[in-house]
Formats: structure tokens, sequence, C-alpha cells
């Protein structure tokens, strides 16, 4: 009988430490998992692949955050007044068509319409420092 109770204790506090290991891994595991970014833009997949895309979701989410800011905040669209331009679609312009003119340290504009409607690129030290600040918050939330 004494045995039999031994026995009972000791297959509770098995139960008891089983069940411990087995939260603990699961909010370890929650915990670490990967942060997700979803893509906010319907042009990042016309220009990137399903896979390509899922393996940076995977591998590097940051690159996914750096194409929505690159394709929302990384230019302007202006009128010949200087004002937003009403003329131009934002989702039927690829930015990334664009991109590698970037200059260092000054806007680059390029005319594409025969109103006088422009495209104004951010330079590369906007979009970086502009891009840091997003990341930034980002991580620092996450």
């Amino acid at each position: 009988m004494m045995n039999m109770l031994k026995y009972l204790r000791l297959d509770s506090m098995f139960k008891i430490y089983t069940i411990f290991i087995l939260l603990s891994t699961f909010f370890i595991l929650t915990a670490n998992s990967q942060i997700s970014i979803s893509v906010e833009d319907e042009r990042i997949y016309k220009r990137f692949s399903k896979e390509q895309l899922e393996q940076w979701q995977s591998e590097n989410p940051i690159q996914i955050l750096y194409l929505n800011y690159l394709y929302k905040d990384s230019y302007v669209l202006k009128n010949n007044q200087g004002a937003v331009s009403q003329n131009i679609d934002p989702s039927r312009t690829d930015i990334m068509n664009f991109d590698h003119t970037r200059k260092e340290n000054e806007r680059v504009v390029y005319i594409v319409s025969p109103w006088g409607d422009y495209i104004e690129l951010k330079s590369k030290k906007e979009v970086e420092e502009e891009f840091n600040l997003i990341k930034n918050k980002f991580i620092n939330k996450n």
C-alpha cells in the first residue's frame, strides 16, 4: 500500500513537471517567433516573386518593411505648381524603375506627364534617415 502511495505521488509530480515544461517551452517559442511584416502595396507583388517575398518574410522581415517604405514614402508625385498631383495614379507607378537613379544628397526629378507632373525622388540620405526612424520604431515596438 505504501509503495502505491509513493507511486501516485511521483506520478502526480511527474505530470505537473511535464505540464510545466510543456508550457514553458510553448511560451519561449512564442516569444521568440518570427516577426511578421506584411506586404502593404500590390506593386511589390508585381516586382518580386511570391517565393522571394516569403524568403524575406522568414529570413529578413526588415526587407519587407523597407520595400513598403520605398513604395509608399520614398518619393512625391507633384504637379507643375508644386502641389500633390491628382493626374498621376501612384498605384500605376513602379518607383523601383527610378530607384537606381537616386543621388546621395539631392532629390531627383522626372517629368512624367505632358502637363508637367513629376516624380520627385528623395535622396539616398533622406531615404536612409527616414527608414532608420521607421525601422527603430518597429524594432522597439516588437
